[in-house]
C-alpha cells in the first residue's frame, strides 16, 4: 500500500500484525505496476515534493527489494511489468518536455531489463501492453510530426503495432489502435478509430487481430486508448467485459448503458444472459460519469467486479447468478488466490478488503493513496 504520505508498507491479511514498511526513505505518489521476481518489484511515479497527487505523468522510480530505487524517467504515463518480471515497457510523453526535437513523436515507449539494466527505444509506440507470452508488446504506433509535414499529407494517425523482445524488431497489424491483449491465449482487443482526443463515442471493438465481429463499446477505447480496466478480459482469454450503450436488457427505450460480456467468437456469455432474466433492469443500467468505469474478474471467472462512473461497487456473479451491491468505492482488484477484494475509497471513506463479497466482514485499511496485490510469498519473508 501506498499510504497519504507516499510511504509504502507491506499489509498481511486478515491481520495486521505483520504490518511493516517496504521500501523506507522512498514516497510514491501512485502504483502503475507491481510484479514478484524473487522479492517484490514496484514500478510508481514518485511523490512530488508538493505532496499533490499527479494524475497524467510523473517520474518513474523502480523499487525492488534488494536493489537501491532507480529513477527510470521523467513525464511517464504508463508502465507494465513483463509477466516474467524480467523487463518493464513505459511510455514517456516527450511532447512535455521543453525543446523537443521537431521530427519527434508525441510519445515514445521504452523497455527496460531489469536484469541488465539495458534501455531499449521502441520509438513512436503508446499504450504499450504485453501479451500473455511476456515476448511481445501490443502498442499504438504514432505519425510523427516530421510525418505530419510530409507531402502527399499521409491519411493516417495510428497503427496496429506488436514488437517482438528476442529480435527487437516491430511489424504493422494494419490501421486502428488502442490494443489490449488477453491475458491469456493470442486475442486482442483494438478499435479501428484513429487516436484522437475527440474520437466518436459509441464505437466498435473487435477482439480478433485480423478483424471478426464488431461489438458496439464506449468509453476511451473509442479515442484510441488501450485502457485494460475500462474493459477488461477474463483470466482464461476468452470473455471480454466492457460498457454497452443500451437499451436496457429488459427494457424497449433506447439509452443508458449497461455491462456486456461477450466472446472471441462473437456470442454473448451465456452467463450473463441467465443473469439479465433474473435481474431488473434499474439494476443493471451503470453510468459513466463523472469518474472512469473499472473492471477486474475474479481468478476462477466466476465473479466481475466493477465500478462505474459514479463510483457504485458492484459484483456480477455468474453461477448464481445475480448482483451484490456494495456501497461506494474504486478500483476493486481481486487477490491472486480470490479469496479477498480489495477496494480503494472515492474519496469519502477508507480503503478496505473484504474476504469474498461479504460487506460485514470489510477489513478497513485508513487512509490509501494507492494499493496493489503482491503473491502470498511476500508475507514469508
Amino acid at each position: 500500500m501506498v499510504e497519504k504520505n507516499g510511504a509504502t508498507k507491506l499489509v498481511c491479511l486478515p491481520g495486521h500484525a505483520q504490518a511493516r514498511q517496504l521500501f523506507p526513505g522512498v514516497a510514491l505518489g501512485r502504483i502503475l505496476d507491481v510484479s514478484w521476481n524473487g522479492g517484490p518489484l514496484v514500478a510508481g511515479w514518485a511523490a512530488s515534493s508538493d505532496g499533490a497527487e499527479t494524475r497524467s505523468g510523473g517520474e518513474l522510480v523502480l523499487l525492488a527489494a534488494r536493489d537501491e530505487p532507480r529513477r527510470v524517467a521523467k513525464n511517464v504515463r504508463t508502465a507494465q511489468f513483463s509477466r516474467d518480471g524480467a523487463m518493464l515497457a513505459y511510455e514517456v510523453d516527450i511532447g512535455q518536455r521543453p525543446g523537443s526535437d521537431v521530427g519527434s513523436a508525441p510519445a515514445t515507449t521504452y523497455v527496460l531489463d531489469l536484469a541488465t539494466g539495458n534501455v531499449r527505444e521502441l520509438g513512436a509506440l503508446v499504450d504499450p501492453l504485453w501479451e500473455s507470452d511476456g515476448k511481445h508488446l501490443r502498442a499504438t504506433r504514432l505519425r510523427t510530426l516530421s510525418e505530419e509535414h510530409q507531402t502527399p499529407a499521409l491519411t493516417w494517425t495510428s497503427l496496429r503495432a506488436r514488437w517482438d523482445r528476442e529480435s527487437g524488431t516491430t511489424t504493422i497489424d494494419g490501421r486502428g489502435s488502442a490494443q489490449i491483449p488477453a491475458p491469456a491465449g493470442e486475442a486482442v482487443a483494438w478499435t479501428g478509430n484513429q487516436r484522437s482526443a475527440s474520437g466518436p463515442n459509441p464505437c466498435d471493438v473487435l477482439l480478433n487481430r485480423r478483424g471478426g465481429v464488431r461489438h458496439l463499446a464506449i468509453g476511451s477505447l473509442c479515442r484510441g486508448i488501450a485502457d485494460d480496466r475500462s474493459m477488461r478480459w477474463s483470466p482464461d482469454g476468452r470473455w471480454l467485459a466492457f460498457p454497452h450503450p443500451g437499451p436496457i436488457p429488459g427494457q424497449r427505450e433506447r439509452g443508458g448503458f449497461f455491462v456486456d460480456v461477450v466472446s472471441v467468437e462473437g456470442g454473448r456469455y451465456l452467463a450473463l444472459s441467465a443473469l439479465h432474466d433474473r435481474t431488473r433492469p434499474d439494476q443493471l443500467a451503470i453510468v459513466l460519469a463523472p469518474g472512469m468505469v473499472w473492471f477486474d474478474w475474479s481468478p476462477s471467472g466466476r465473479f466481475l467486479a466493477m465500478n462505474d462512473g459514479a463510483s457504485e461497487l458492484r459484483v456480477y456473479d455468474f453461477e448464481a447468478p445475480g448482483i451484490a451491491f456494495l456501497g461506494q468505492g474504486q478500483k476493486p482488484m481481486w487477490s491472486p488466490g480470490g479469496g479477498y477484494l480489495l477496494v480503494l475509497s472515492d474519496g469519502q471513506g477508507p480503503a478496505f478488503v473484504l474476504p469474498g463479497v461479504a460487506p460485514a466482514a470489510r477489513i478497513d485499511l485508513g487512509s490509501v493513496r494507492d494499493a496493489r496485490w503482491l503473491p502470498a510469498q511476500a508475507c514469508d519473508r
